[in-house]
């Protein structure tokens, strides 16, 4: 596919033609997670310079863009007739999105004990591990899409933590367990029905770390080192939260 076409090509179909992507922390992968890194500071350092009112307003933002995304590249699959299961908005990541998005808006505190710590895992792991890589060029309105998802939500669970609006806690890390546990006991049921992966509980991330976790522990074993790994993550943030403002609710 070339030029205008190929670019705004919807990802269903990038998927099923079989085009080339690119290669997993190869030279355009670092390259655009050097331009990812650098537009994070930026915008990091924007929001710190801010006022309250200000902050807000950026949290908001950075929140609705990736929904809006989100929502468009949902909307040329519907125009195309190829909104498959598979790219239902029903992945972590997509849940994340809306979840970041309705906490900006309300200010709830429960939404960013979910949205936190969910986040901060997906979002490092599809920048680093992109599952897109493997049939979506770099330079394709899927391809960049998706980086710019996810590392607008990185982001934003930075700038949350570090201007005070919430920091992780240990005693809270049940309700994004209780709920990641719940997730996966449902697509781990329902993904073989719909021909999906969602939660990634069907099978591992292709050229993830979870491939590694699968061939050691097996099937179902794999899972609940998936699990332990991410809540160690959590409290890695939970450690990491200590050193900045304490928590400004509402």
């Amino acid at each position: 596919m070339d030029g205008l076409v190929g670019f705004f090509a919807p990802e269903p179909v990038l998927w099923r033609s079989g085009d080339k992507g690119f290669s997993v922390l190869g030279p355009e992968h670092l390259a655009m997670l050097g331009c990812l890194t650098l537009t994070g500071v930026l915008l990091a350092r924007r929001y710190m310079r801010q006022d309250a009112r200000g902050r807000r307003r950026q949290l908001v933002a950075m929140c609705a863009v990736p929904v809006a995304l989100l929502v468009s590249r949902d909307l040329q699959d519907v125009a195309a007739g190829v909104f498959w299961p598979q790219f239902w908005p029903l992945h972590i990541c997509n849940m994340c999105e809306f979840l970041g998005l309705a906490w900006a808006i309300t200010g709830w505190c429960p939404l960013a004990d979910v949205y936190y710590p969910w986040a901060t895992v997906g979002a490092i792991g599809a920048l680093l591990f992109p599952g897109w890589a493997y049939y979506c060029p770099i330079i394709s309105y899927a391809s960049l899409g998706g980086f710019l998802e996810h590392a607008l939500m990185a982001t934003t669970c930075w700038c949350m933590m570090v201007g005070g609006e919430y920091v992780p806690e240990r005693r809270r890390l049940w309700l994004p367990g209780v709920a990641a546990v719940a997730g996966g006991l449902v697509f781990r049921r329902a993904n073989p029905v719909m021909g999906t992966n969602f939660f990634f509980v069907s099978e591992p991330s292709a050229g993830s770390p979870m491939v590694w976790l699968a061939d050691v522990f097996g099937d179902p074993g794999w899972l609940v080192a998936y699990l332990a790994a991410a809540v160690a993550v959590w409290c890695g943030f939970v450690a990491l939260g200590r050193h900045f403002s304490p928590r400004v609710e509402g």
